[in-house]
Order: C-alpha cells, then structure tokens, then sequence
C-alpha cells in the first residue's frame, strides 16, 4: 500500500508541475493533444517531438543548468554532445520513397536506382543526404519529386559517380543546398 499511495503522490506532484509549466511556458501547436492527458496516456506517439523549442531564461534540470552553453562545456564527459545522435542510414538499391531516414546511400551497381523525395510543404525545413555509393556508370541514379513537387525547378537531379548531395524541404518546393563531386 505505501508504494501505491506513493506513486499517486508523485503523479499528483507532477501533474501540478505540468499544470504550472503550460501555464508559464508557450508549447507550439500540436505538441501535446489535451484529449490524451490522463495517467500514463502522455508517450511519445502522442508528442510531437520533432518541434524546435525557443526557451526564454533558464532550463534546469536536477539542478544542472541545460541551456547554458558554458555550464555544458565545463561539465565534463558524462554531458552528451548532439555529435553522438546516430541517425537512420537507408540503403537504396532500385526504387525508393523517402521514408523517416534522412540519410540514402545508392547503389546503381546492378540497376538504376530512384529516390522519390516527400512532399515539401509537408516536410519544411527537414534536410535528406544523398550519396551515390557506386563506381559504375552505365546505370542512372536519380533523386526525383513526386508529380507536383520540384527540386530547383525542375523534376529531379541525377547524381554521377561517387557524387553527393544534401536537399532541404521549403514551403514551395525542395532545393539543392550542396552537391559534392566525386574524391
């Protein structure tokens, strides 16, 4: 019995600390859904948690100031450095779509191979890396919009040998921010 009404004391301190921090701090739309809001409804398929946040004063946690940039560089190796995110790697070998990896290495060894870029408005701001992995060049290897898209207003961008490229999503359509040539 102790855990229990433990554990209902702890809910209902946090649930003050949350009530008062969304009182104190403007989340941006879409973040948390009210409807969801009830004991142990809050999980991650219910954040968005790809929003960028813009916090005014201190950030702390456990004591340890989080937003101060000094206080992280004095803090020592136990501080994780954004470097060590790893990030979703896609191999394409024929026809792909963009799906939640940001990064594609294709291959054109065997066959041409096609990367059909998301929507951009709906993908604002999001960058997608490109390298074409492959030495043979008897085969295309293509990143391509879908039908009502554009990539610096045409359909598409053919990457020769060993060449590279990184793309960024805009309101209107998606455009080539660096495209590397082959070592």
């Amino acid at each position: 019995m102790p855990s229990r009404s433990l554990n209902r004391r702890e809910y209902g301190e946090f649930k003050q600390m949350l009530e008062q921090a969304l009182l104190e701090i403007r989340l941006p739309s879409g973040i948390v859904d009210t409807n969801n809001i009830v004991p142990g409804a809050i999980r991650p398929n219910n954040c968005k948690l790809d929003a960028t946040w813009n916090f005014r004063g201190t950030v702390s946690a456990g004591g340890t100031v989080l937003n101060n940039l000094s206080t992280q560089a004095d803090a020592g190796p136990e501080v994780k450095n954004a470097s060590n995110t790893v990030n979703e790697v896609v191999e394409v070998n024929g026809r792909a779509n963009v799906g939640t990896a940001d990064i594609y290495f294709m291959n054109a060894l065997k066959q041409t191979v096609t990367l059909i870029l998301p929507i951009a408005s709906k993908n604002i701001g999001r960058k997608i890396y490109v390298k074409r992995v492959d030495k043979d060049q008897t085969n295309l290897c293509r990143v391509l919009t879908t039908v009502a898209g554009k990539l610096d207003g045409t359909d598409g961008v053919e990457l020769n040998v060993q060449e590279s490229v990184i793309l960024i999503a805009s309101f209107t359509q998606w455009h080539v921010f660096s495209l590397d040539f082959k070592l």
